[in-house]
């Protein structure tokens, strides 16, 4: 399978919406397009591995 990039905004808000949330992934452009959605928490469809990080200084620069 492939793998595909989600928010931590979208990670929360899906838990929260729960059966009112879906995700719509639309995949393989040039074969002829195909979709799947994932309703509500999608920690319950998907393995998870975080990616990105959120950098502040630890104290004011210049």
């Amino acid at each position: 399978g492939s793998s595909f990039l989600v928010s931590h905004n979208e990670l929360e808000f899906s838990k929260e919406a729960g059966d009112q949330f879906h995700l719509y992934r639309v995949f393989q452009f040039r074969d002829g397009p195909r979709l799947f959605t994932l309703p509500g928490d999608l920690s319950q469809h998907v393995h998870l591995k975080p990616t990105d990080y959120r950098a502040s200084f630890r104290s004011l620069v210049g």
